[in-house]
């Protein structure tokens, strides 16, 4: 069972003291039914291993001191500020938590009064899957059966005869060559990428993709770096995580777009005081086969540091 949640702030700037809730009233996807658009709050459908990431962008010249809460107490922390030099700042966080079925998270304020800039904040997590103790499962039958020593079991060696004499059967018919082994194969596909920019500067105009041409690892092919675009492979859920630095005194207004729709966003600006800014996001969709998801420049003209700057994404 996929588990999984993406949500973005809307309407105006929230103003929040310590102890508030961070509300993400812009739900894109709610798999699972466990988050709770109106109190912010995400309730664990099930027990297991959750994976939360959440950005903020503080209004000019003010800062968002904001915490993971899980059942009452925090359990990881951002510290956002500019410290006076009047511009945007941008940060995220990202935690790994163990939960039991009911146990609630939120984002809130953990040190006093925080800007927050809706549009540009998001809280999204996810359950990681138990498909690697499958997968150690069935290999250990693998063993057990296709040995050739006589087990001291008998009930392990009527096993293993009747396993044998079955398998042969269906490989006989063309079965399991043709039918079963392909069909695993496809199901248990593993698909992620991870993409850095390369050469030196790029400078991204608004509705142009942000190219990143150096492919570390492409499972599954739905990477194309010529384009700057992946493509779903197979139906399900994705995860994807951009950064972008910006040249100095420079900004990039990046997004991630679906289905030509924008899903994301990334405003990483410094207000020229000289500094490179980096700034992470991710975001959680649901994909068809055959969608497409990329990269762009969604205001004025982005200018990207490629060596600081990648793309990555995984189903899960």
């Amino acid at each position: 069972m996929v588990i999984a949640f993406d949500a973005k702030g809307k309407g105006s700037v929230q103003i929040l003291k310590q102890g508030n809730n961070v509300l993400f009233g812009d739900v894109d996807l709610n798999i699972g039914g466990g988050y709770n658009v109106n109190k912010g709050v995400f309730m664990a459908p099930k027990s297991g291993v959750y994976v939360f990431e959440w950005t903020t962008l503080t209004s000019v010249g003010k800062y968002a001191n904001t915490s993971l809460v899980v059942n009452g107490k925090r359990k990881a922390y951002i510290h956002c500020y500019d410290k006076g030099r009047g511009f945007h700042m941008s940060c995220s966080k990202m935690a790994v938590v163990r939960m039991t079925a009911g146990d609630k998270t939120c984002i809130d304020i953990w040190s006093g009064t925080a800007w927050v800039e809706p549009k540009f904040s998001s809280f999204s997590g996810f359950m990681l899957m138990h498909s690697l103790l499958f997968v150690v499962g069935v290999s250990s039958i693998f063993v057990i059966t296709n040995t050739d020593k006589v087990s001291p079991r008998p009930s392990l060696k009527s096993f293993r005869d009747d396993y044998d004499s079955v398998a042969k059967t269906c490989v006989a018919v063309g079965y399991v060559k043709d039918h079963c082994k392909n069909n695993r194969d496809r199901k248990n596909m593993v698909i992620a990428f991870d993409a850095k920019a390369k050469g030196s500067v790029q400078s991204v105009s608004k509705g142009n993709i942000v190219m990143f041409g150096n492919v570390d690892l492409n499972k599954g092919g739905g990477y194309n770096a010529v384009k700057g675009i992946f493509t779903a492979p197979k139906l399900g859920v994705y995860v994807f995580d951009w950064t972008t630095m910006t040249y100095t005194n420079k900004g990039a207004y990046t997004s991630l777009v679906l289905h030509g729709k924008r899903r994301a966003y990334n405003h990483c600006h410094n207000n020229g005081h000289g500094i490179h800014m980096s700034c992470s996001k991710m975001a959680v969709v649901r994909m068809e086969a055959g969608d497409k998801a990329w990269i762009d420049s969604f205001h004025g003209t982005s200018s990207v540091y490629n060596l600081y700057s990648s793309f990555s994404g995984y189903m899960l």
